[in-house]
């Protein structure tokens, strides 16, 4: 019966009353062990029975930001876990978000205010006279995700988070540094790994 009610709640219904203005909801869809979550990077099957919920959010008049939440259904830990990016990729880390679900996580990540591949992680184009994508991709992705993600979260299973985490690596340690630097509150426990932090020091090899 539990893990009925949480199936039934994973609709837009259950979330859009909690967007802030600026936010939209894509979509909200319940998958199964059976059924097959379709990727930038890969296909993901056999996770967890779980919704996976898409919101885009406008950060100014000129600049936007995407996230992706998985809710497990039946499984929650009354955890969250935020992971991080790489290099200037824009992209979710559904790669990361997967396995997280087998531990009981709800788990989240941005595509940093843009949309790229990963063969184009070196590639900073897009922030070229784009001082509102560049902030986005500094710091405001990834904390208006967190911030939003959790109420969405908390709305889901209608209790509230216990503790709260961040995981990532290279550009995903500096935004870790910059999360505790600017939004201690977000999280309980940060693991910031190869912090990437002085960008401009570190990337004038691949300006074009």
């Amino acid at each position: 019966a539990t893990q009925a009610i949480a199936t039934s709640r994973c609709t837009p219904e259950t979330f859009t009353p909690h967007l802030s203005s600026n936010a939209s909801l894509v979509y909200a869809v319940p998958y199964g062990p059976n059924d097959t979550f379709v990727g930038p990077l890969g296909n993901y099957s056999g996770l967890p029975e779980y919704c996976a919920v898409y919101v885009n959010v406008s950060s100014s008049a000129t600049s936007s930001y995407e996230f992706g939440l998985w809710l497990p259904i039946n499984t929650w830990n009354k955890r969250y876990m935020a992971y991080g990016n790489g290099g200037f990729t824009g992209m979710i880390a559904f790669a990361d978000m997967a396995p997280g679900l087998f531990y009981g996580f709800a788990t989240v990540s941005t595509n940093t205010g843009h949309n790229s591949s990963v063969t184009e992680a070196g590639d900073a184009g897009w922030a070229l006279n784009d001082p509102e994508t560049r902030t986005d991709w500094g710091w405001r992705a990834l904390h208006g995700s967190v911030a939003l993600g959790k109420e969405l979260t908390e709305a889901f299973y209608s209790e509230d988070i216990s503790y709260s985490y961040y995981a990532g690596c290279s550009t995903g340690g500096r935004q870790g540094l910059k999360s505790v630097q600017m939004f201690p509150d977000d999280f309980d426990g940060v693991l910031a790994g190869a912090c990437a932090w002085w960008t401009t020091h570190q990337q004038n090899w691949d300006l074009k």
